[in-house]
């Protein structure tokens, strides 16, 4: 009796407690809303939900990718869905509190099937425009695994002469391909329309000294020179070689294919073997000097000589490829030793490749001999100064005349001269390559008297 008294004392004192300091309240966690999506196109977009710290997307029920808090829309082909209709749905997801939101409404996201790629055969090589979505193509010319070359997206087209099919009619397609994520398998479009390709044999050469020859290719309408992988040159249906040094190779080893071609059916072959054709450096002239004139060997292969007598381009003097020889005394040189060299040049396009000089031959320019001068009366006359291009005629020092190069003699009383004994000298000169003139000693003198005029007689004025 004492124990039960005890316990209803308990409850009692329990329920006066909870009267004053009242029951714990429960907190009401309101949950996320659904978001509502639109799509447009392959893209689908929401208006944000409050509380979201992330967006879940899924495709046919399944999970495929998570969103940041601030994401608005996603561009559903970037999820590679497989070819075929698609439910989408979102949902909203918070952190903390931890909680989802029911799904959003559901759109029909639709994958169409890639389009199939055209093609067009132009020489040997297939083109086709970018098939939307793409992730690459595939050039088919049998139904074997081995008769497939796999190419990348940014791929237009494919030279099928690298294929190195048989000589006959060959079928071949492209099919465009991407991956499909949902599935881990490569989806395919259909086959582009079929051409019709027959390849040309490959032609076979041989290089003997500078000239490759082949064997004729049977329907080859034309034959291309590839040298170190481009085109240099076409020849016609009936040639069967070429001089390689007509190409004006520069210096050093080329790598030498050609390919055969045909018009109808459009066809080029694979390229011929290779070979190796070594363009070596001209040979440097050798020149010999006789008197003012240097002479010389032809070098083979030039195109034309440069003769140098010193490091200024206005000390150069270009020959054409027929030169065996040049007088320097045209160059009107100064007076003294020259050091004369010739090269040999060949042009390559817009370069040109010169060999090493030559040997050095010494040209000395010797100074022009004075005049030796005769007055007889009023006449002056001299030899010829052999190199003079023309002679002065100075009285008492000072230049009164000039002469051209053929003048042997001048007559002093055309002068205007004052009266008396006046000191008369000729020097002869030439002009130097910088347009200078270079002059000799002056001349022996001789003295010309001039006699004043007598006074007019009387009554004259």
């Amino acid at each position: 009796m004492k124990t039960a008294r005890i316990v209803l004392c308990g409850i009692v004192a329990v329920i006066m407690v909870l009267a004053f300091t009242g029951c714990p309240t429960q907190v009401e966690i309101e949950p996320l809303q659904a978001p509502q999506i639109a799509l447009e196109g392959s893209t689908v977009t929401w208006a944000g939900v409050d509380g979201a710290d992330e967006y879940s997307i899924f495709a046919d029920g399944l999970w495929k990718q998570n969103l940041g808090r601030d994401a608005r829309g996603l561009n559903l082909a970037e999820l590679n869905l497989a070819t075929g209709p698609h439910v989408v749905t979102i949902t909203a997801f918070r952190t903390s509190p931890w909680g989802t939101s029911a799904p959003s409404n559901a759109v029909i996201f639709t994958v169409y099937p890639l389009l199939a790629p055209q093609i067009t055969l132009a020489g040997s090589t297939i083109t086709w425009a970018g098939v939307d979505r793409a992730e690459g193509y595939e050039v088919r010319w049998g139904d074997q695994w081995s008769e497939r070359r796999t190419l990348g997206s940014d791929a237009r087209g494919f030279n099928l002469a690298e294929l190195g099919l048989a000589v006959g009619d060959h079928v071949v397609t492209v099919v465009a391909y991407r991956w499909s994520t949902a599935s881990w398998s490569r989806e395919n479009s259909d086959q582009s329309n079929a051409i019709i390709f027959n390849p040309l044999p490959a032609p076979q050469i041989t290089l003997t000294g500078s000239t490759i020859t082949w064997t004729g290719a049977d329907e080859a309408d034309g034959y291309n020179i590839h040298v170190d992988g481009f085109w240099k040159q076409t020849l016609g249906r009936d040639a069967r070689g070429l001089n390689l040094a007509e190409l004006n190779l520069a210096t050093g080893p080329h790598v030498v294919t050609i390919t055969a071609s045909r018009t109808s059916p459009q066809g080029t072959s694979a390229p011929s073997n290779a070979v190796i054709f070594t363009v070596y450096p001209l040979l440097a002239p050798q020149i010999t000097l006789v008197g003012s004139t240097i002479t010389w060997a032809g070098v083979d292969r030039a195109e034309g000589f440069e003769v140098r007598w010193g490091d200024q381009w206005s000390e150069r003097r270009t020959l054409g490829s027929e030169a065996r020889g040049f007088n320097l005394a045209e160059l009107g040189l100064a007076t003294g030793p020259h050091v004369i060299t010739v090269l040999a040049f060949l042009g390559h396009g817009l370069n040109w490749e010169n060999s090493d000089p030559s040997n050095a031959i010494i040209f000395t320019v010797i100074p022009l001999p004075a005049p030796q001068i005769t007055l007889v009366g009023s006449t002056i006359t001299w030899a010829g100064v052999d190199g003079a291009e023309g002679y002065e005629i100075r009285i008492d020092g000072n230049a009164r005349a000039f002469l051209d190069h053929n003048a042997r003699g001048f007559n002093l009383a055309g002068l205007s001269l004052d009266s008396g004994d006046r000191i008369v000298t000729v020097v002869a000169y030439r002009f130097r390559a910088d347009w200078n003139q270079e002059y000799s000693n002056p001349s022996n003198a001789v003295v010309f008297t001039v006699t004043p005029l007598p006074p007019p007689p009387p009554g004259i004025i």
